[in-house]
Protein backbone atom coordinates (compact mmCIF):
# COMPACT_ATOMS: atom_id res chain seq x y z
CA UNK A 1 0.00 0.00 0.00
CA UNK A 2 2.79 2.44 0.92
CA UNK A 3 4.82 1.79 -2.22
CA UNK A 4 1.63 2.08 -4.28
CA UNK A 5 1.03 5.54 -2.80
CA UNK A 6 4.55 6.59 -3.78
CA UNK A 7 4.10 5.31 -7.33
CA UNK A 8 0.79 7.16 -7.54
CA UNK A 9 2.53 10.36 -6.44
CA UNK A 10 5.21 9.86 -9.09
CA UNK A 11 2.59 9.27 -11.79
CA UNK A 12 0.79 12.50 -10.86
CA UNK A 13 4.12 14.38 -10.65
CA UNK A 14 3.47 15.11 -6.98
CA UNK A 15 6.13 15.54 -4.28
CA UNK A 16 6.02 13.08 -1.40
CA UNK A 17 5.70 15.84 1.16
CA UNK A 18 5.02 19.54 1.49
CA UNK A 19 4.85 22.03 4.32
CA UNK A 20 1.90 22.52 6.63
CA UNK A 21 1.28 25.98 5.17
CA UNK A 22 0.73 24.48 1.72
CA UNK A 23 -1.30 21.60 3.18
CA UNK A 24 -3.75 24.11 4.62
CA UNK A 25 -4.53 25.28 1.08
CA UNK A 26 -4.90 21.80 -0.42
CA UNK A 27 -7.76 19.34 0.13
CA UNK A 28 -5.62 16.40 1.26
CA UNK A 29 -2.47 15.59 3.27
CA UNK A 30 0.86 14.81 1.65
CA UNK A 31 1.69 11.28 0.51
CA UNK A 32 4.32 10.99 3.23
CA UNK A 33 1.79 11.80 5.95
CA UNK A 34 -0.57 9.20 4.49
CA UNK A 35 2.24 6.65 4.48
CA UNK A 36 3.12 7.51 8.09
CA UNK A 37 -0.51 7.00 9.12
CA UNK A 38 -0.58 3.55 7.49
CA UNK A 39 2.78 2.64 9.03
CA UNK A 40 1.60 3.70 12.48
CA UNK A 41 -1.55 1.62 12.20
CA UNK A 42 0.34 -1.54 11.26
CA UNK A 43 3.31 -1.02 13.62
CA UNK A 44 5.87 -0.34 10.90
CA UNK A 45 8.96 1.33 12.35
CA UNK A 46 9.99 4.80 11.07
CA UNK A 47 13.29 3.34 9.87
CA UNK A 48 11.56 0.66 7.83
CA UNK A 49 9.14 3.24 6.40
CA UNK A 50 12.06 5.42 5.27
CA UNK A 51 13.61 2.40 3.55
CA UNK A 52 10.39 1.65 1.66
CA UNK A 53 9.98 5.26 0.62
CA UNK A 54 13.59 5.45 -0.57
CA UNK A 55 13.26 2.20 -2.54
CA UNK A 56 9.96 3.27 -4.11
CA UNK A 57 11.33 6.69 -5.01
CA UNK A 58 14.17 5.26 -7.07
CA UNK A 59 13.81 5.71 -10.82
CA UNK A 60 14.89 2.48 -12.54
CA UNK A 61 15.79 2.38 -16.22
CA UNK A 62 12.64 1.92 -18.26
CA UNK A 63 11.52 1.93 -21.86
CA UNK A 64 10.15 5.19 -23.21
CA UNK A 65 6.39 5.45 -22.78
CA UNK A 66 4.01 5.65 -25.74
CA UNK A 67 2.12 8.87 -26.40
CA UNK A 68 -1.13 7.36 -25.13
CA UNK A 69 0.48 6.95 -21.71
CA UNK A 70 2.36 10.24 -21.53
CA UNK A 71 -0.81 12.07 -22.52
CA UNK A 72 -2.40 10.66 -19.37
CA UNK A 73 0.10 12.54 -17.17
CA UNK A 74 -1.76 15.66 -16.02
CA UNK A 75 -0.46 19.10 -16.97
CA UNK A 76 -2.65 21.03 -14.52
CA UNK A 77 -1.37 18.68 -11.83
CA UNK A 78 -1.24 18.75 -8.05
CA UNK A 79 2.51 19.39 -8.30
CA UNK A 80 1.92 22.45 -10.49
CA UNK A 81 -0.74 23.74 -8.12
CA UNK A 82 1.54 23.29 -5.13
CA UNK A 83 4.34 25.20 -6.87
CA UNK A 84 1.98 28.09 -7.62
CA UNK A 85 0.64 28.13 -4.05
CA UNK A 86 4.16 28.01 -2.59
CA UNK A 87 5.39 30.79 -4.87
CA UNK A 88 2.36 32.95 -4.07
CA UNK A 89 2.66 32.33 -0.32
CA UNK A 90 6.36 33.22 -0.25
CA UNK A 91 5.82 36.30 -2.41
CA UNK A 92 3.05 37.55 -0.12
CA UNK A 93 5.20 36.83 2.93
CA UNK A 94 8.06 38.89 1.50
CA UNK A 95 5.79 41.73 0.37
CA UNK A 96 4.15 42.01 3.79
CA UNK A 97 7.35 41.79 5.85
CA UNK A 98 10.25 43.05 3.75
CA UNK A 99 8.50 46.27 2.66
CA UNK A 100 7.83 47.63 6.20
CA UNK A 101 11.30 46.47 7.28
CA UNK A 102 12.93 48.53 4.53
CA UNK A 103 10.67 51.48 5.39
CA UNK A 104 11.72 51.29 9.06
CA UNK A 105 15.41 51.06 8.13
CA UNK A 106 15.13 54.15 5.92
CA UNK A 107 13.24 56.14 8.55
CA UNK A 108 15.88 55.30 11.16
CA UNK A 109 18.72 56.06 8.75
CA UNK A 110 17.24 59.46 7.90
CA UNK A 111 16.46 60.05 11.60
CA UNK A 112 13.04 61.49 10.86
CA UNK A 113 10.97 62.64 13.83
CA UNK A 114 7.56 64.11 14.54
CA UNK A 115 5.23 64.63 11.61
CA UNK A 116 7.78 63.49 9.05
CA UNK A 117 8.21 60.19 10.89
CA UNK A 118 4.44 59.65 10.96
CA UNK A 119 4.22 60.48 7.27
CA UNK A 120 7.01 58.00 6.54
CA UNK A 121 5.26 55.27 8.53
CA UNK A 122 1.99 55.87 6.70
CA UNK A 123 3.73 55.78 3.32
CA UNK A 124 5.49 52.56 4.36
CA UNK A 125 2.15 50.97 5.25
CA UNK A 126 0.64 52.11 1.94
CA UNK A 127 3.62 50.68 0.05
CA UNK A 128 3.21 47.37 1.92
CA UNK A 129 -0.45 47.08 0.90
CA UNK A 130 0.44 48.16 -2.64
CA UNK A 131 3.08 45.45 -3.05
CA UNK A 132 0.67 42.90 -1.57
CA UNK A 133 -2.01 43.84 -4.11
CA UNK A 134 0.55 43.66 -6.94
CA UNK A 135 1.52 40.14 -5.88
CA UNK A 136 -2.15 39.10 -5.74
CA UNK A 137 -2.66 40.56 -9.20
CA UNK A 138 0.27 39.00 -11.07
CA UNK A 139 1.49 35.90 -9.26
CA UNK A 140 -1.56 33.57 -9.43
CA UNK A 141 -1.48 33.38 -13.25
CA UNK A 142 2.27 32.92 -13.69
CA UNK A 143 2.85 29.66 -15.54
CA UNK A 144 -0.54 29.59 -17.26
CA UNK A 145 1.00 30.51 -20.60
CA UNK A 146 3.10 27.33 -20.48
CA UNK A 147 0.02 25.31 -19.51
CA UNK A 148 -1.86 26.75 -22.48
CA UNK A 149 0.97 25.83 -24.85
CA UNK A 150 1.43 22.31 -23.44
CA UNK A 151 -2.27 21.48 -23.45
CA UNK A 152 -2.69 22.93 -26.94
CA UNK A 153 0.16 20.75 -28.24
CA UNK A 154 -1.30 17.68 -26.55
CA UNK A 155 -4.72 18.23 -28.10
CA UNK A 156 -3.08 18.92 -31.47
CA UNK A 157 -1.31 15.55 -31.22
CA UNK A 158 -4.69 13.96 -30.53
CA UNK A 159 -6.10 15.33 -33.77
CA UNK A 160 -7.78 18.46 -32.41
CA UNK A 161 -6.43 21.57 -34.19
CA UNK A 162 -7.46 24.01 -31.47
CA UNK A 163 -5.77 27.02 -33.08
CA UNK A 164 -7.52 26.45 -36.40
CA UNK A 165 -10.88 26.28 -34.65
CA UNK A 166 -10.24 29.47 -32.66
CA UNK A 167 -10.14 27.76 -29.28
CA UNK A 168 -9.88 30.01 -26.24
CA UNK A 169 -8.01 28.96 -23.10
CA UNK A 170 -10.42 28.91 -20.14
CA UNK A 171 -10.89 27.55 -16.66
CA UNK A 172 -13.96 25.39 -15.96
CA UNK A 173 -15.74 24.70 -12.68
CA UNK A 174 -18.89 22.60 -12.13
CA UNK A 175 -21.83 24.44 -10.58
CA UNK A 176 -22.72 28.11 -10.45
CA UNK A 177 -20.97 29.15 -7.22
CA UNK A 178 -17.21 29.32 -6.58
CA UNK A 179 -15.55 26.41 -4.80
CA UNK A 180 -11.97 25.45 -3.98
CA UNK A 181 -10.24 22.65 -5.90
CA UNK A 182 -6.83 21.85 -4.38
CA UNK A 183 -6.34 25.50 -3.53
CA UNK A 184 -7.55 26.73 -6.95
CA UNK A 185 -10.86 28.13 -8.14
CA UNK A 186 -10.76 26.20 -11.45
CA UNK A 187 -11.42 22.47 -11.51
CA UNK A 188 -10.14 22.01 -15.06
CA UNK A 189 -8.30 23.98 -17.72
CA UNK A 190 -9.03 23.59 -21.42
CA UNK A 191 -10.16 25.23 -24.63
CA UNK A 192 -13.63 26.32 -25.68
CA UNK A 193 -14.75 27.06 -29.24
CA UNK A 194 -17.83 26.81 -31.42
CA UNK A 195 -18.43 25.32 -34.84
CA UNK A 196 -21.77 26.13 -36.45
CA UNK A 197 -24.49 25.71 -33.85
CA UNK A 198 -22.35 23.71 -31.40
CA UNK A 199 -20.10 24.74 -28.54
CA UNK A 200 -17.17 22.50 -27.63
CA UNK A 201 -14.91 22.21 -24.62
CA UNK A 202 -11.76 20.08 -24.45
CA UNK A 203 -9.75 19.91 -21.24
CA UNK A 204 -7.78 17.44 -19.18
CA UNK A 205 -10.70 16.31 -17.01
CA UNK A 206 -13.62 16.41 -19.42
CA UNK A 207 -14.76 17.03 -22.99
CA UNK A 208 -18.23 17.82 -24.20
CA UNK A 209 -20.43 19.48 -26.79
CA UNK A 210 -23.59 21.56 -26.43
CA UNK A 211 -25.94 22.72 -29.15
CA UNK A 212 -26.96 26.38 -29.07
CA UNK A 213 -30.57 25.52 -28.21
CA UNK A 214 -29.41 23.29 -25.32
CA UNK A 215 -27.92 26.31 -23.52
CA UNK A 216 -30.85 27.80 -21.62
CA UNK A 217 -29.04 30.75 -20.05
CA UNK A 218 -25.72 32.58 -20.23
CA UNK A 219 -25.21 34.52 -17.02
CA UNK A 220 -22.33 36.45 -15.53
CA UNK A 221 -21.51 35.08 -12.08
CA UNK A 222 -19.70 37.02 -9.33
CA UNK A 223 -16.99 34.41 -8.73
CA UNK A 224 -14.37 35.13 -6.07
CA UNK A 225 -14.71 38.59 -4.54
CA UNK A 226 -11.12 39.37 -3.59
CA UNK A 227 -9.43 42.73 -4.05
CA UNK A 228 -9.03 41.68 -7.68
CA UNK A 229 -12.43 40.27 -8.52
CA UNK A 230 -12.67 37.20 -10.73
CA UNK A 231 -16.17 36.95 -12.22
CA UNK A 232 -17.12 34.00 -14.39
CA UNK A 233 -19.62 33.16 -17.12
CA UNK A 234 -22.22 30.61 -16.07
CA UNK A 235 -23.72 28.35 -18.75
CA UNK A 236 -27.00 26.67 -17.83
CA UNK A 237 -27.90 23.79 -20.11
CA UNK A 238 -30.48 21.05 -20.66
CA UNK A 239 -30.26 17.98 -22.86
CA UNK A 240 -33.47 15.98 -22.57
CA UNK A 241 -33.77 14.91 -18.93
CA UNK A 242 -30.20 15.93 -18.16
CA UNK A 243 -29.47 19.47 -17.00
CA UNK A 244 -26.70 21.32 -15.26
CA UNK A 245 -24.58 24.43 -14.98
CA UNK A 246 -20.88 25.15 -15.16
CA UNK A 247 -18.80 28.31 -15.17
CA UNK A 248 -16.04 29.39 -17.53
CA UNK A 249 -13.42 32.08 -17.04
CA UNK A 250 -10.83 33.23 -19.61
CA UNK A 251 -7.35 32.24 -18.43
CA UNK A 252 -5.38 33.55 -21.39
CA UNK A 253 -4.96 36.85 -19.52
CA UNK A 254 -1.80 37.80 -17.66
CA UNK A 255 -3.23 39.29 -14.47
CA UNK A 256 -6.37 39.09 -12.34
CA UNK A 257 -7.10 42.74 -13.13
CA UNK A 258 -7.63 41.74 -16.77
CA UNK A 259 -10.24 39.09 -15.96
CA UNK A 260 -13.40 41.27 -15.56
CA UNK A 261 -13.13 42.93 -19.02
CA UNK A 262 -12.15 39.58 -20.56
CA UNK A 263 -15.23 37.96 -18.99
CA UNK A 264 -17.51 40.71 -20.32
CA UNK A 265 -16.15 40.27 -23.85
CA UNK A 266 -16.34 36.47 -23.57
CA UNK A 267 -19.99 36.68 -22.53
CA UNK A 268 -20.78 38.99 -25.45
CA UNK A 269 -19.08 36.57 -27.85
CA UNK A 270 -21.08 33.63 -26.47
CA UNK A 271 -24.37 35.51 -26.67
CA UNK A 272 -23.65 36.66 -30.23
CA UNK A 273 -22.89 33.08 -31.29
CA UNK A 274 -26.00 31.68 -29.59
CA UNK A 275 -28.30 34.32 -31.08
CA UNK A 276 -27.22 33.57 -34.66
CA UNK A 277 -25.87 30.02 -34.86
CA UNK A 278 -25.05 28.83 -38.35
CA UNK A 279 -25.44 25.08 -39.02
CA UNK A 280 -22.12 23.90 -40.40
CA UNK A 281 -20.85 20.44 -41.36
CA UNK A 282 -18.95 19.12 -38.35
CA UNK A 283 -15.38 17.85 -38.54
CA UNK A 284 -15.34 14.07 -38.32
CA UNK A 285 -13.38 14.07 -35.05
CA UNK A 286 -16.12 16.12 -33.32
CA UNK A 287 -19.18 14.19 -34.44
CA UNK A 288 -19.49 11.85 -31.44
CA UNK A 289 -19.10 14.39 -28.63
CA UNK A 290 -21.99 14.55 -26.12
CA UNK A 291 -23.30 16.92 -23.45
CA UNK A 292 -21.31 17.31 -20.17
CA UNK A 293 -20.82 14.17 -18.10
CA UNK A 294 -19.15 15.52 -14.95
CA UNK A 295 -19.38 13.20 -11.96
CA UNK A 296 -18.52 13.72 -8.30
CA UNK A 297 -15.77 16.31 -7.86
CA UNK A 298 -13.71 16.79 -4.69
CA UNK A 299 -13.95 20.42 -3.60
CA UNK A 300 -14.51 22.74 -0.68
CA UNK A 301 -16.73 25.70 0.01
CA UNK A 302 -14.87 28.92 0.70
CA UNK A 303 -16.14 28.76 4.28
CA UNK A 304 -14.51 25.34 4.66
CA UNK A 305 -11.22 26.31 3.02
CA UNK A 306 -10.73 29.60 4.87
CA UNK A 307 -11.00 28.74 8.56
CA UNK A 308 -10.17 30.74 11.67
CA UNK A 309 -7.27 28.38 12.42
CA UNK A 310 -5.79 28.97 8.97
CA UNK A 311 -6.04 32.74 9.29
CA UNK A 312 -4.52 32.63 12.78
CA UNK A 313 -1.69 30.38 11.54
CA UNK A 314 -0.98 32.84 8.73
CA UNK A 315 -0.81 35.71 11.21
CA UNK A 316 1.59 33.78 13.45
CA UNK A 317 3.87 32.93 10.51
CA UNK A 318 3.74 36.53 9.36
CA UNK A 319 4.48 37.93 12.81
CA UNK A 320 7.43 35.61 13.42
CA UNK A 321 8.92 36.41 9.99
CA UNK A 322 8.49 40.15 10.53
CA UNK A 323 10.10 39.85 13.96
CA UNK A 324 13.04 37.91 12.53
CA UNK A 325 13.64 40.43 9.74
CA UNK A 326 13.44 43.31 12.21
CA UNK A 327 16.05 41.72 14.45
CA UNK A 328 18.33 41.04 11.47
CA UNK A 329 17.96 44.70 10.47
CA UNK A 330 18.86 45.69 14.06
CA UNK A 331 15.71 47.74 14.49
CA UNK A 332 14.87 49.06 17.96
CA UNK A 333 12.25 47.43 20.21
CA UNK A 334 11.20 50.70 21.85
CA UNK A 335 7.55 51.58 21.31
CA UNK A 336 8.37 55.25 20.76
CA UNK A 337 10.65 54.46 17.81
CA UNK A 338 10.04 53.19 14.28
CA UNK A 339 11.26 49.66 14.87
CA UNK A 340 10.24 46.07 15.45
CA UNK A 341 6.64 46.72 16.46
CA UNK A 342 6.00 48.97 13.48
CA UNK A 343 7.16 46.20 11.14
CA UNK A 344 5.12 43.49 12.89
CA UNK A 345 2.02 45.69 13.12
CA UNK A 346 2.22 46.82 9.50
CA UNK A 347 2.68 43.24 8.26
CA UNK A 348 -0.36 41.99 10.19
CA UNK A 349 -2.39 45.02 9.10
CA UNK A 350 -1.54 44.19 5.48
CA UNK A 351 -2.67 40.59 6.01
CA UNK A 352 -5.96 41.78 7.50
CA UNK A 353 -6.49 43.97 4.44
CA UNK A 354 -5.71 40.95 2.23
CA UNK A 355 -8.26 38.70 3.94
CA UNK A 356 -11.10 41.22 4.36
CA UNK A 357 -12.93 40.62 1.03
CA UNK A 358 -12.59 36.84 1.34
CA UNK A 359 -13.83 36.84 4.94
CA UNK A 360 -16.82 38.92 3.85
CA UNK A 361 -17.62 36.48 1.04
CA UNK A 362 -17.02 33.53 3.38
CA UNK A 363 -19.62 34.89 5.79
CA UNK A 364 -22.09 35.41 2.95
CA UNK A 365 -21.62 31.89 1.56
CA UNK A 366 -21.67 29.99 4.87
Amino acid sequence: MITALVKLAQFNQMPLEWGKRQELLLTHPSMRRRAEAIASRYDVSPERLDEWLAESDESPDTYSLPTAVTDAVPIFSTAFKQRVITRLSLSLLLALTLTPTLAAVLLNTWQLTGGLAWLGMILGAIATVGFMLAVLNWMPLLGYRNLEQQLGERLQNQGLPIDAWGGRFVGLSPGANPRIYEGFYNWDLGFVWWVGDRLYYAGEQTRFCLQADQITQIQRRPGIQGWWRSPTVGLYWQDGEQAGVFTLVPTDVRSLRQIPPAVRQFQRDLEAWQSQPTPTPLPEELGAWTSPQIGEVTSQKLAEALTVNQVFSSFVTLGVTALGLSILAQLPFALNQVGVWYVVGTAILGAIVQFLPLLRQRRASS
